[in-house]
């Protein structure tokens, strides 16, 4: 009986949206953040303001676009050095997975590439920019990108330092116009393709899948497999797998498209459908379920799951 009710409950998921007022929920855009790659030799650093050119006009594009973009500084916490030149790709990563108000969804990790000829008569000069967007939440690739000069711009003879950026800073802004362009293409046809889960007021659902750590401590095996049976139903449902287990204690990699506020309200109405006691715990996009002693239970109806 309770393996027909699932199946019934699932195909409900799946197919019957959740209204308000006559309206259905939309999904809301990912929070972008522009992260600079400069720890290759050869790459602009991100104190220059040929850096800055770049990164200004891709947030400008990406707006235009209606997708929200920040600053890597006013949203990341202080304990990342400040400043800091030449990190590598772990370094970037963490800063993107620190910030939590507001969490990130797409981090666009860029880089700049320039390059100067002197020749007798003239002074080559070129560049190229590349960009890999990363779901910040599951660590999936999203795309990769590459613009670069048509052909060598043309500067005087005798141009260095301050003339080479001023012809650098007019060439890359042009370039991360175009990238800015193609990266909104990407992102918006990567969140047409997906199917928007339906969602109470309030719900915020980036339209990209998340990852979250499901942990449940000081259950049986028995009772996490019951519980196990129950996350696969849950609106939004797209993919889990085991990370660890132990003496009641069970770890889970959970991938989905509901919103962290209605996962959490789900997993508490879970516990009280199975007549578990317990308390659910949510850090950044880790939530801990500890089994507590009994306490009465909370009326709730499984219809608006």
């Amino acid at each position: 009986m309770r393996h027909v009710r699932l199946m019934t409950l699932a195909t409900l998921f799946l197919i019957t949206p959740v209204t308000h007022g006559g309206a259905t929920v939309d999904a809301e855009g990912p929070n972008v953040l522009l992260i600079g790659a400069d720890g290759e030799q050869d790459t602009v650093p991100r104190h220059s303001r040929v850096f800055k050119g770049v990164a200004d006009e891709l947030s400008a594009v990406l707006q235009d676009n209606g997708f929200a973009v920040y600053d890597e500084a006013a949203i990341t916490p202080g304990n990342f050095a400040r400043g800091h030149a030449r990190r590598d790709d772990a370094e970037l990563i963490d800063i993107a997975r620190s910030a939590l108000r507001p969490p990130v969804d797409v981090a666009i990790i860029f880089s700049i590439h320039t390059r100067a000829e002197q020749l007798s008569y003239t002074t080559k000069v070129g560049s190229q920019i590349t960009a890999r967007l990363l779901n910040v939440m599951t660590g999936r690739h999203l795309g990769n990108f590459r613009v670069k000069s048509p052909r060598s711009l043309r500067a005087p003879v005798d141009c260095v330092r301050g003339c080479l950026a001023e012809v650098v800073e007019r060439d890359t802004r042009r370039l991360s116009r175009e990238l800015g362009r193609q990266i909104a293409q990407r992102l918006t046809s990567t969140l047409s393709a997906k199917t928007v889960p339906y969602g109470s007021p309030g719900d915020v659902y980036s339209g990209l899948p998340t990852a979250y750590t499901l942990v449940f401590e000081g259950f049986s095996d028995e009772e996490v497999f019951e519980i196990e049976e129950y996350l696969v139903v849950f609106s939004g449902y797209q993919y889990h797998r085991p990370i660890s287990t132990g003496r009641r204690r069970h770890e889970y990699w959970y991938e989905t498209g509901s919103a962290r506020g209605r996962l959490n309200r789900n997993l508490s109405k879970m516990l009280d459908y199975l007549g578990m006691p317990g308390q659910v715990d949510l850090l950044g996009n880790d939530f801990t379920v500890t089994k507590t002693a009994v306490v009465e239970s909370r009326a709730g109806s499984w219809d608006d799951w």
